[in-house]
């Protein structure tokens, strides 16, 4: 996202393409695309402005409607991310710390307490796509939060941090839902994956994390993985290489 008009995973192109992009991933773009071409000692500017727009956001978040607090969460995530690991200009050791997981953990609580989850889905009630979007937001910036915990923990020699209890969560979105750019191409393909998974309920992340090293897979994993995207083959590679008690 600094260097072209690509985005993270975890946050849906609708989300960077509208006029009115919710101010704090407006921000994060401009700090990121700041970040990335910082050297000593603007760098150290950089990282002071990115820390006192995370102050900003923890203090107000909880006052923000939908859109904004899921903008807010990816953007805590991001700059998490900058200063977890150095600047390339800068090979310094990065400067995030413990106090900052805290406070990015408890903003993933309040989150996942509010609108986190879709009404029941039939073939006459359906969610809208901007409602969709914005769950599937939450859930992928949640997802992408534990990878985050479990980088932090392996790169400061800590114990890996359980996250059982995202298991009841819905697998990452496939490719054909989460790649829709119209609400047309969406309502198409979220008609095809109500049809995939109107048998047994949706694939869960506790299903993804209880598949084994082996010759076979299980179907219902399998028929996942056919319509998997990037972010959820990480996902699954990472749960791979974590020890059990770590999913």
């Amino acid at each position: 996202m600094a260097r072209s008009e690509n985005v993270p995973p975890i946050i849906h192109p609708i989300q960077v393409s509208a006029e009115d992009m919710a101010l704090p991933l407006a921000n994060c773009f401009t700090l990121a695309k700041m970040w990335d071409g910082s050297a000593q000692p603007a760098g150290d500017l950089v990282d002071q402005t990115i820390k006192r727009e995370m102050e900003r956001l923890f203090i107000e978040y909880r006052t923000y409607d939908q859109p904004t607090l899921v903008a807010a969460f990816q953007a805590l995530l991001i700059y998490s991310i900058i200063l977890l690991f150095p600047n390339p200009q800068k090979p310094s050791p990065g400067t995030f710390n413990q106090v900052t997981l805290i406070a990015l953990q408890d903003l993933g609580c309040y989150v996942s307490e509010t609108d986190f989850n879709l009404a029941p889905v039939t073939v006459h009630n359906r969610p809208t796509w901007d409602t969709w979007i914005i769950v599937n937001a939450k859930r992928r910036t949640l997802m992408a939060l534990y990878c985050f915990e479990w980088m932090y923990a392996r790169l400061n020699a800590l114990p890996t941090y359980p996250c059982t209890e995202i298991g009841f969560m819905p697998g990452p979105a496939g490719k054909s839902t989460w790649g829709a750019r119209s609400r047309d191409e969406w309502e198409c393909a979220y008609g095809r994956w109500l049809g995939r998974w109107a048998e047994g309920g949706f694939y869960t992340i506790k299903e993804l994390a209880n598949v084994r090293p082996g010759p076979e897979i299980d179907a219902r994993t399998e028929m996942w993985l056919e319509e998997a995207d990037e972010f959820g083959m990480m996902y699954m590679s990472l749960d791979k290489i974590s020890p059990p008690e770590a999913v």
